[in-house]
Order: C-alpha cells, then structure tokens, then sequence
C-alpha cells in the first residue's frame, strides 16, 4: 500500500532517523501501526479515575485521543479525531493536547471542555520517574523503582508527589512490586526476589532468593501461600512459609 503523503517535520531538522524517511513516517508499511500514549490519574478516595491517551496512525493518516473518567458508578468517555500532521512536537487531537513542558520531567494533559469534561493536568518530579515498573500504595505513601540512575527505588509522598526516600543506584532494570499484609515482595528483572518490610522511607531486604533461570518481565502472582513466577519460558510455583 502507498504510504500516507506526509511531509518533513520540525524534528527532521535532528538527527533522530531510524529509517530514510521523513520522521512523521512509519518505518513499517503495517497499515495498523500506532505510535501512542497511556496515562491513569485519580483522587486520594478513589471516587474519580480517569484514563486517557491519544495516538497517531501514520500509514492511515489519522490520529485519536479519548478521556474516560469515572465518578462512582458513573462512567463518561469523550473521543477526538482528526487528520494526521507532520508537527509532533505539538501533539493534539481537537480539544485534547499534550505539552511536554520539560522532557522527562514536567508533562500537561489538557482537555478543553467537551461534553461536560475538561481537565488539565501536570506531572513533575525532576528526581523520580516511573516506566515498567509498578507502584503500591503504602498509607500516604507510594512505593516503586525508578529507571533514572540505572534503577533506583523510592518512596514519594502519594498527596502531593514529593521524594521521600531514594535507594542508591543501580538496583534493576525494573522491578515487580506486590504489598501483601506487613511486606513488600519485589521481583526485579533478572530473577532476584527480595522480601522488605512495607515500612515508607527506607527499604531493608529480609529475605532474597533467586526464583527463576531468566528474564522476570511479567509480574508475579500471589495466591494464599503460593508465589507463581513466569520467566522466558517457564512458570514456576514457590511456596511462601
């Protein structure tokens, strides 16, 4: 199929090519391939959640955004859509935008009013990032590794999402993280489990053991007393005494 007729963009000016194409063009000639963005963000009560992203279509030459919020029982979604640009840097669809204020450190979500939803939203934390790995809620606290550093965990207070605590580096690529009862249960990704107590502004190993010959992507499993652990090619079930 002939690709979308796109010209050259803003960041053709860079050296970023991975392919000898403008850079608003897809490398691949899948006519499903996307490029997108997922974001979650909700009150401390959890009465509101909301869920949105948009996403480009090159070799259809569209693009998309949603915004679903749920206010208890209640769950509204507004979509955008639109003609695919060449201008990534200004990322939007309609009344939906992105504004990447500070690379890796400061990102705003607005949605202009539509249909009775607006918002606009900023994260910023210039000391911590979250990427593959998950975070638990621990009282007023949020516990999670960040990729800053070669793997760092940390604490970050959960109301206002300021550091409270970094380890030192290079701890993991990423890491896995279940809360259960009084401990944390943290399968970082070369197999290596390590069992902390779930106490915010510190992280102590009790117990580490290794639970697998490879890579540890996926997330673990608890079940009562039963620990399954997935790595490249097998599942594994651990007893936990």
């Amino acid at each position: 199929m002939s690709r979308w007729a796109g010209g050259i963009g803003p960041l053709d000016e860079y050296p970023l090519h991975q392919a000898p194409l403008p850079l608003a063009w897809a490398a691949s000639t899948d006519r499903n391939f996307y490029d997108r963005s997922y974001f979650n963000a909700h009150d401390r009560t959890g009465d509101i959640f909301c869920i949105f992203g948009h996403g480009y279509y090159p070799n259809l030459g569209t693009k998309d955004a949603f915004f679903l919020v749920r206010r208890g029982d209640t769950q509204t979604a507004v979509h955008f859509g639109d003609a695919i640009d060449d201008d990534r840097l200004n990322q939007h669809v309609g009344g939906y935008r992105v504004e990447v204020l500070e690379p890796l450190q400061r990102l705003r979500v607005v949605v202009e009013e539509t249909e009775g939803i607006a918002a606009d939203l900023t994260w910023e934390n210039p000391e911590i990032q979250m990427s593959f790995s998950n975070p638990v809620l621990v009282k007023d606290a949020l516990f999670s590794m960040s990729p800053l550093n070669s793997g760092q965990f940390f604490w970050a207070d959960a109301k206002t999402g300021a550091t409270l605590w970094r380890s030192a580096p290079r701890q993991a690529g990423n890491a896995a993280i279940i809360k259960t009862a009084d401990y944390l249960f943290v399968l970082k990704d070369d197999a290596t489990l390590v069992v902390a107590k779930s106490t915010p502004g510190g992280f102590e190993p009790l117990k580490t053991y290794t639970v697998a010959d490879s890579a540890t992507w996926p997330a673990p499993v608890i079940s009562g007393n039963r620990f399954f652990v997935k790595d490249l090619t097998t599942l594994a079930l651990w007893t936990l005494n």
